[in-house]
C-alpha cells in the first residue's frame, strides 16, 4: 500500500520481493527486513505537492529494467510530474519545481528480447498515459480538451533517443509498430521534447532498479528535480510541430550509462 501511494522509491524492492515469493530464500527474508527497516525509517520524509495555480508543462520519466538471459520479460518504471513553463523547454535545473501526478511500475505484458525493446515499450505507455494526464487537464483547468499542455519526455537510452527522430527503420519487426507510435507522438506534437540523460538524473531509475536514497526520493522530499546536470549529462531535442525543432543540448561522447551495482526489477 504505501509503495503504491507514498514511497513510489520503495516500489521496485516491493515488486522484486513479492516476485520471490513462491521460491523465497534465506537471503530473501534478509532483504525484506532490510527494506521494511528502511520504510520505517522515511516515515517522517515530507512529501511535497506545490500548487498548480500557473501554466504547466508535464514531464514525463521512462524506465525499463535491462533485459537479462532467463528473464523474456522487462519491467516498465513510468512517472509524470507537472512544473511550470517557465525555463528552457526540456531542460531541468536542480531547482525546476516539480509536482508528482502519477506513476506505474508493473512487468510488461509483452515478451522482450532486448533492452532498447524494453525502452520502447515503456517509453510508448509513458507517453499515452502523459497525454491522457494533459487532455484531463485542460479540460477542467481550462475548459477546452485539445488545449493540452506540453509534454517533455526524459529517457537513459541513447539508443531511443537517436529512434526518434531517425529515417531508418526499427527492428525487430515486432517493435516497429511502437516505434512508429512513437515518432507520431514526437513529429505530431504531442511529445514536445525527448531529452536523453544520464541515469544519476533518471528519477524513475528507483522504480526498475532497487536503491537508496535516490533521486526520486529526494525529490518528493523537496519537490525539486534536485540533479545537477553538466553539458555532458543529457541532449535534447524539440518537434518541429510543437515549436522551434532541433537539438539545443549537447554532450560530449555520451553513451547508454552506467547504472551501477543496484539490483534490477525481475
Amino acid at each position: 500500500m504505501a509503495t503504491g501511494q507514498t514511497m513510489p522509491y520503495l516500489a521496485c524492492a516491493a515488486s522484486m520481493l513479492g516476485g520471490r515469493f513462491t521460491r523465497a530464500a534465506v537471503h530473501d527474508l534478509t532483504a525484506a527486513n532490510r527494506f521494511i527497516k528502511a520504510a520505517k525509517a522515511a516515515r517522517p520524509l515530507p512529501l511535497v505537492f506545490r500548487a498548480l495555480l500557473e501554466d504547466l508543462r508535464l514531464r514525463l520519466f521512462v524506465d525499463a529494467s535491462s533485459v537479462k538471459l532467463g528473464v523474456p520479460t522487462a519491467h516498465t518504471g513510468v512517472a509524470v510530474f507537472a512544473s511550470p513553463v517557465t525555463g528552457a523547454p526540456g531542460l531541468l535545473r536542480p531547482d525546476t519545481k516539480l509536482t508528482l501526478l502519477a506513476y506505474a511500475l508493473h512487468r510488461q505484458r509483452r515478451v522482450t528480447h532486448s533492452s532498447f525493446a524494453a525502452e520502447v515499450y515503456a517509453m510508448l505507455e509513458g507517453a499515452r498515459m502523459a497525454f491522457e494526464l494533459a487532455s484531463t487537464q485542460a479540460h477542467v483547468f481550462a475548459g477546452d480538451a485539445h488545449a493540452v499542455a506540453s509534454i517533455d519526455v526524459y529517457t537513459d537510452n541513447l539508443s531511443l533517443y537517436n529512434m526518434l527522430d531517425a529515417d531508418g527503420v526499427v527492428q525487430p519487426k515486432k517493435v516497429r509498430a511502437a516505434g512508429q507510435e512513437l515518432r507520431d507522438f514526437y513529429h505530431g506534437g504531442t511529445v514536445a521534447t525527448v531529452t536523453w540523460l544520464r541515469a544519476r538524473g533518471q528519477l524513475v531509475y528507483a522504480l526498475t532498479k532497487a536503491g537508496r536514497n535516490t533521486p526520486l526520493q529526494q525529490m518528493i522530499q523537496t519537490g525539486r528535480f534536485n540533479v545537477r546536470l553538466q553539458d555532458g549529462d543529457y541532449l535534447s531535442m524539440s518537434s518541429m510541430a510543437a515549436g522551434q525543432g532541433g537539438v539545443y543540448a549537447s554532450s560530449s561522447s555520451p553513451d547508454d550509462g552506467a547504472y551501477g551495482n543496484k539490483e534490477e526489477c525481475e
